[in-house]
C-alpha cells in the first residue's frame, strides 16, 4: 500500500514490519497537509491518493486521521453498529441458538404477563430486536482501565477490525509517549498488521522498524 501526494516526489510505501513517519518541519507546510487529509476524509477530493496493489482506496472510508488522541472514541457509532451486527448473528449460531429463542420468548412471555394486568388494553411488537437490548444494556468494548498507549492498541484494532480502516495517521503521538512504550506501541502494530503514518512535526531518535521522510523548512525531501 502507499500514499502519494501530487507536491511530492517521494510516495511514502508501507511495508510489513515497517512503521512509516513523516517530519514536516515548517508549521505553514504542517498546517497545509493536515488540512487537506483532513478534507479528504471528510469527502472532498485533494493532493493526496492512497492505493494498494495499483487499486486506488476512497480516503474517507479508509483512513483515520488523529490528531487529537485523547478525544478517540473506541465506542463510536460506527464500531458500535458493527459490533452489534457481530454479536446479532453470534446469536444465532449453532451453539447459541436455542438459548437466544429461549431467552427472547422469556422476554415476550414477560411482557405478556405484565400487560394483562394493565388496566388499559396493550398492544406491543412481538418482534424483540438483539441491538436494542445490546443498546439498553449498554453493551460496548471495555477500556476502562487501559493506559494511554493500551487504549490507543485497541482503537486502531477496533477501527481496522470493525470498520475496515487501511491507514492509520497520528500527529505528533511522541510529544505523549514515551521511547519505550513508542516502541511497545511499534511491535504491536506490527503484530497486528496495522498500517500507521506518524506526522511529527520535529526529527526525534530514529527508532527501530521506522522509515522517515522529512520534509524541511526548504520544502527538501530527505529520506532516513
Amino acid at each position: 500500500m502507499k500514499l502519494v501526494n501530487s507536491n511530492w516526489t517521494f510516495s511514502v510505501d508501507f511495508y510489513e514490519g515497517v512503521i512509516e513517519q513523516l517530519v514536516i518541519e515548517s508549521p505553514t507546510t504542517m498546517c497545509e497537509v493536515l488540512s487537506e487529509i483532513k478534507k479528504q476524509c471528510a469527502g472532498e477530493e485533494g493532493q493526496f491518493v492512497l492505493s494498494d496493489c495499483g487499486k486506488e482506496l476512497s480516503v474517507s472510508q479508509k483512513v483515520d486521521l488523529i490528531v487529537d488522541p485523547f478525544s478517540i472514541d473506541i465506542n463510536n457509532k460506527k464500531v458500535i453498529k458493527q459490533l452489534y451486527d457481530e454479536l446479532s448473528h453470534v446469536a444465532y449460531e449453532e451453539d447459541n441458538y436455542l438459548n437466544t429463542q429461549g431467552a427472547l420468548s422469556g422476554i415476550l412471555n414477560m411482557i405478556e404477563d405484565i400487560t394483562e394486568d394493565s388496566r388499559y388494553s396493550l398492544s406491543y411488537s412481538m418482534d424483540v430486536n438483539l441491538q436494542t437490548l445490546f443498546k439498553d444494556y449498554e453493551v460496548k468494548i471495555d477500556v476502562e482501565s487501559s493506559s494511554f498507549e493500551e487504549y490507543i492498541i485497541e482503537y486502531t484494532n477496533a477501527m481496522k477490525d470493525y470498520c475496515d480502516i487501511k491507514l492509520f495517521i497520528l500527529v505528533n503521538l511522541k510529544n505523549y509517549v514515551e521511547k519505550e512504550k513508542m516502541i511497545d506501541l511499534y511491535s504491536t502494530w506490527i503484530y497486528n498488521k496495522i498500517n500507521v503514518l506518524l506526522i511529527e512535526s520535529s526529527q526525534n531518535e530514529i527508532l527501530d522498524h521506522e522509515e522517515t521522510w522529512i520534509i524541511d523548512k526548504d520544502m527538501c525531501e530527505i529520506h532516513i
